[in-house]
């Protein structure tokens, strides 16, 4: 009766002829025309106002929580600030402080003392000119079965697309890279616990004689400071055949271009089905740096020319990270 009521109006007619047409009084046709329906239904319950010392404290407690890199939530600052208001009227306050609750950045966090370590490695490959041409690197990398913990895709809005999660972590292969600096990349499959003794055996029977085959004796080899990489027996092996390491800095693996080969490998390897056994994994990538390595030595060639450039960024950033 209402829409008839509106339509009847839109025509210009009065509220006493649309009550005599729809029979009812004009008061009632008049009521029909304008009462418009209240959308904003009136919230009931006691409206809990924090005050400004309540606020102060719950500032306090959240300055005493991030001093000692504790949790910071809801539940805890009602009971420790003793707070007798609903944990949703916390959160209101929270957000109207421009806090928000969210998920911490796993990243590697830079002290003084590491940028300056940097910053005096840098210098010195800079000042003796360093001959990165020349310079083989060398990485370790985990390839888990369940995949990447970020895997994402586009799919319809309403979906839900799911990839399977182990409980006990379905277990992975350890798998040991070389870039050497025609641009061909070498790899070896690590079983079990990786100690110095086994390190040993991988140099001299795999790394040496495929290096000494694809590049010059004047070489320089790049490994990052893992114990097992600093051992006592790594070292006298390394002086025995006439190796230069390179004194690498702590915490550096923006300067180790491997770490742009791997993320290459990993999309590669994980752009398909979930694996559920390490063979069809391992077959999966060895498939993919045998393709690398005839389709793609051109990209690990531009990595190479693009080191000095890093350096260069990694002292105008003052230590830190070249990509910060």
């Amino acid at each position: 009766m209402k829409n008839i009521a509106l339509k009847l109006k839109k025509e210009n007619k009065s509220y006493a002829e649309i009550g005599s047409i729809l029979g009812i009084s004009r008061y009632v046709a008049k009521n029909l025309v304008t009462y418009k329906l209240k959308t904003n239904k009136r919230k009931t319950g006691t409206k809990h106002k924090i005050t400004k010392s309540v606020a102060l404290s719950i500032k306090r407690e959240i300055a005493n929580l991030r001093c000692a890199e504790e949790k910071i939530n809801c539940s805890k600052l009602k009971k420790n600030c003793k707070l007798t208001m609903s944990v949703s009227t916390v959160q209101r306050h929270l957000k109207n402080q421009q806090l928000k609750y969210k998920n911490s950045f796993h990243e590697i966090v830079l002290s003084k003392k590491h940028k300056a370590g940097r910053l005096e490695v840098i210098s010195q490959w800079i000042t003796s000119n360093h001959t990165w041409e020349t310079t083989v690197f060398s990485d370790e990398k985990r390839f888990s079965l369940d995949g990447p913990d970020c895997w994402m895709t586009y799919i319809p809005r309403q979906s839900k697309y799911v990839r399977n999660t182990r409980q006990c972590g379905g277990g992975g292969i350890m798998v040991w890279l070389m870039i050497l600096p025609n641009g061909l990349l070498s790899f070896h499959m690590i079983n079990g616990k990786f100690k110095a003794v086994d390190y040993v055996t991988l140099l001299d029977h795999f790394v040496v004689p495929i290096i000494k085959l694809n590049v010059k004796s004047n070489f320089s080899f790049q490994q990052d400071n893992c114990a097992v990489h600093t051992a006592k027996i790594v070292k006298e092996y390394m002086n025995s055949k006439n190796i230069s390491t390179i004194s690498w800095p702590s915490l550096s693996p923006d300067l180790n271009i491997v770490e742009d080969v791997w993320k290459i490998i990993s999309d590669m390897v994980y752009d398909g089905p979930q694996f559920f056994n390490k063979e069809d994994l391992q077959r999966k990538i060895v498939d993919v740096i045998c393709v690398i390595n005839s389709t793609k030595r051109d990209v690990i060639l531009d990595l190479y020319a693009s080191i000095r450039k890093r350096l260069c960024k990694v002292l105008i950033n003052k230590g830190n990270f070249y990509n910060a």
